[in-house]
C-alpha cells in the first residue's frame, strides 16, 4: 500500500492527508476528495469509452456531447471522475445548455468554477462563454473568453444573491440572436461546478457526503466532516470553538499490553492561530488514558499524566501561524518522547516514568477533547494526522518529516 512519498506505513492504524497547502500533491488528492457539498450543475450522460450526445433540461441550439473517458484534449486526458462536454461551433442560434435550481435564498453565496478549451481552429466572433440568469446578484456573464487556443482555461467566482428565486446556469458558447462563439472549431467544457458555498470547492458530480470528503489512509475508518469548517481554499479548518473531525467511535490505536511492548505514535502537521491557548490534537470517548490529552499548552507540547495527575512538557516554544511537524511517541508503557520537526526534544516528559496502566491509545476526535463537561477545541489547521500502533524510531520520524518539510515550508 503506497499512501504518500517516503511515508512509513508499517503499523498505521488511522490517518488522513488533506493535501494542504499543495493542491497538486497527487498522493494526497487520492484521499482528500473535498468539502461535503452538492453540485447544482446537473450532470448529464455517463462515464463511457465513447462520446455520447446529451440533452440538458434547459436545452438550446446544437448538440453537446459527453466526451469519452481517456480522450486527450491538449495536455489533459479525461478521467472517469470527470464530466467533460464538447460543442461544435459555427452554427447560428441560441446556444444555451444547462439547468435550473429553484430555491436560492437572498443573501446566499453562490460559487462557480469551470474549465474550458478551444481547439486551434477557433477564432472568436462573439465573446460569450456562459451565463447565470434570473437570480439577482448572481446573474450575468461568466466572463470574457480567453482567445488562446490549445490550452485549458479556468473561470471561477463567488456572487451573492440579492433576491430569492430560481438560478439558471448555462454553458452558452455564442449567446442568441444568430451569433456563435466562432464560425468553426470546437469548445470543451470540463467539470462545471455550482455550489451554495462561500468559496469554490473541488468538483463532484452530484453530492459529496460528510463521510466522502476525506478518506482514511489505512482504509478502515469513516471520517465524518459534518462538524468542520472550510477556509477560502476549501481546506478543512478548526475555529477553536466547535470544529472537529469525528471518527464515529473510539479507534483502538494500541491497548495497554501493546503499548507496553510495542508503544504507539501520534503524528501531526499543524498550524495554530493561537499557540498559547490550551488545545487538543485528539480526544477519546473514555477519558482514562494519557493519550486522551495530547495537547498544546502554554505554547509547548504537553501530555496529561493521569496518575498522579500532572502535565508533562516538551521544551520547544511554538509560535502562532507557523507550520510544524510533531510526533508523540509512547516508546513503551513507561517512557515517552516528543519530536518537533524531525528532532527529539527535551523537557520533563523525557525523564518521567509514565503509568503503564494508562498507556493505551484510543482516538474518537481529531481537534477536540470533550468529556464530563470539559471541552477544548483546536484553533487552526491539522492537515495531516497519522496514528501508529508502534513506536516509530527516530529515523522513521525524520523520514516522515522530510516527506512534508518542503510541502509545508517547514
Amino acid at each position: 500500500m503506497k499512501i504518500g512519498p517516503n511515508i512509513v506505513t508499517d503499523g498505521l492504524v488511522f490517518g488522513y492527508d488533506t493535501g494542504y497547502p499543495s493542491a497538486t500533491n497527487a498522493q494526497s488528492l487520492r484521499f482528500n476528495k473535498g468539502e461535503p457539498v452538492t453540485n447544482l450543475f446537473t450532470t448529464v450522460g455517463n462515464a463511457s469509452n465513447v462520446d455520447q450526445n446529451v440533452t440538458f433540461s434547459v436545452n438550446g441550439t446544437g448538440t453537446f456531447k459527453r466526451v469519452a473517458v481517456g480522450t486527450e484534449i491538449g495536455d489533459y486526458k479525461v478521467k472517469d471522475t470527470d464530466v467533460v462536454y464538447s460543442y461544435e461551433l459555427g452554427t447560428n442560434g441560441c446556444h444555451y445548455h444547462g439547468n435550473d435550481y429553484s430555491s436560492v435564498s437572498s443573501g446566499t453565496k453562490v460559487s462557480f468554477s469551470i474549465e474550458y478549451f478551444l481547439t486551434s481552429d477557433v477564432s472568436i466572433v462573439r465573446n460569450y462563454l456562459g451565463n447565470f440568469e434570473q437570480l439577482s446578484g448572481v446573474g450575468g456573464s461568466w466572463g470574457s473568453v480567453n482567445s488562446q487556443t490549445g490550452v485549458w482555461h479556468k473561470v471561477s467566482f463567488t456572487r451573492t444573491a440579492t433576491s430569492t428565486g430560481n438560478l439558471r446556469m448555462l454553458m452558452y458558447p455564442g449567446a442568441c440572436g444568430g451569433s456563435t462563439l466562432s464560425n468553426q472549431g470546437k469548445i470543451y467544457y470540463k467539470n462545471p461546478t455550482v455550489t451554495l458555498t462561500e468559496h469554490n470547492v473541488p468538483f463532484v458530480s452530484g453530492t459529496r457526503s460528510s463521510t466522502q470528503g476525506l478518506l482514511d489512509l489505512a482504509g478502515t475508518t469513516d471520517i465524518n466532516l459534518t462538524n468542520m469548517s472550510f477556509d477560502s481554499t476549501a481546506q478543512p479548518e478548526m475555529d477553536g470553538t466547535d470544529d472537529y473531525i469525528d471518527l464515529g467511535s473510539d479507534v483502538e490505536v494500541s491497548s495497554v499490553s501493546n503499548a507496553a511492548s510495542n508503544g504507539w505514535t501520534a503524528e501531526y502537521v499543524f498550524n495554530t492561530d493561537s499557540a498559547s491557548t490550551l488545545q487538543h490534537f485528539n480526544g477519546c470517548e473514555e477519558d482514562v488514558h494519557n493519550a486522551g490529552w495530547l495537547a498544546l499548552l502554554s505554547s509547548k507540547l504537553a501530555v496529561w499524566n493521569r496518575d498522579p495527575g500532572v502535565w508533562k512538557y516538551g521544551s520547544t516554544t511554538f509560535a502562532s501561524n507557523t507550520w510544524y511537524h510533531i510526533a508523540f511517541v509512547q516508546v513503551n508503557g513507561t517512557t515517552m518522547q516528543f519530536y518537533v520537526n524531525g528532532v527529539a526534544e527535551g523537557g520533563d516528559h523525557t525523564s518521567y516514568s509514565w503509568n503503564a496502566a494508562k498507556s493505551a491509545f484510543f482516538a474518537r476526535y481529531i481537534g477536540r477533547y470533550e468529556y464530563g463537561g470539559y471541552s477544548r477545541y483546536f484553533n487552526g489547521h491539522i492537515p495531516v494526522t497519522r496514528l501508529y500502533s508502534k513506536a516509530l524510531t527516530a529515523t522513521q520520524i525524520k523520514q516522515n518529516f522530510n516527506a512534508y518539510r518542503k510541502r509545508f515550508g517547514i
